[in-house]
């Protein structure tokens, strides 16, 4: 039984290293879609401003 663990070490040193490449590239994709919702809420508040000035604007 004390012999089960022996020669696993590669396999478990591969597993994590692979691990680590995927959560490398979810990180990497949660911070594009982080800067993108962050240029989308931007450019919706300039349409709100476009807006409200446009309504503004024709009330006058």
């Amino acid at each position: 039984m004390a012999d089960w663990n022996r020669g696993h070490g590669s396999v478990d040193s591969m597993l994590d290293a692979e691990n680590k490449r995927l959560a490398d590239n979810l990180a990497s994709k949660v911070s594009r879609l982080k800067s993108l919702a962050y240029d989308i809420d931007r450019d919706v508040e300039d349409q709100n401003d476009y807006l409200d000035n446009m309504v503004s604007m024709s009330c006058l």
